[in-house]
């Protein structure tokens, strides 16, 4: 239990402040690419958390968008549909939007983490698992990885989903503190 609200506090984390716009880049504007590795060049190097707390946030906005209008649509119906409790109406988006856009990372990544919310870890897992085959860095797939090996009791495993999440993002708070949390966890677990 306490995994699930470590990662409920990592996902908050990354999810606060993200807006859902869907602007086109201009010929001259990077891509969305090149983009993702200038933000994590910048949160690998960024030693204090405030600043990783907001490169994080760019992160998040960068990597929901989809290059879909009709995908940002859905997601932020999905997501709005979550907010006002109505989680069956939520899961039923989230599974048709990994159908229509099967290649976008969050698509899989939000359904993983509703999924984990609502105590389905084995699904939580599979979509966890396909996020991060889309993208390795994705700080949220991590974080709810780690959070699920953890409580499973799959230390191990766990420490080394939390380090290379670290190793993306050292000074990010969240993430310091569930490491440090997982470390009392294997502690106590070895008395």
């Amino acid at each position: 239990m306490i995994f699930r609200a470590i990662f409920a506090a990592v996902a908050m984390a990354l999810c606060a402040g993200q807006g859902l716009a869907a602007d086109a880049p201009s010929p001259a504007e990077p891509t969305h690419a090149e983009k993702l590795d200038k933000l994590y060049a910048r949160l690998a190097k960024a030693d204090d958390p405030k600043a990783a707390d907001a490169i994080v946030r760019l992160i998040g906005e960068e990597n929901l968008q989809s290059g879909s209008d009709s995908a940002n649509l859905l997601l932020a119906r999905a997501l709005a549909a979550k907010s006002g409790e109505h989680d069956d109406v939520a899961l039923d988006i989230l599974d048709n939007l990994v159908v229509l856009r099967p290649e976008w990372s969050q698509a899989w990544s939000k359904r993983a983490a509703f999924r984990l919310e609502t105590g389905d870890e084995s699904g939580a897992m599979q979509d966890f698992a396909q996020t991060l085959k889309r993208d390795p860095r994705d700080l949220d797939a991590l974080a709810g990885l780690g959070a699920v090996l953890a409580h499973g009791q799959k230390y191990d495993e766990a420490e080394k989903v939390f380090a290379q999440a670290l190793a993306l993002a050292p000074a990010f708070q969240p993430l310091v503190d569930a490491e440090t949390q997982l470390k009392a966890a294997i502690a106590a677990h070895s008395l």
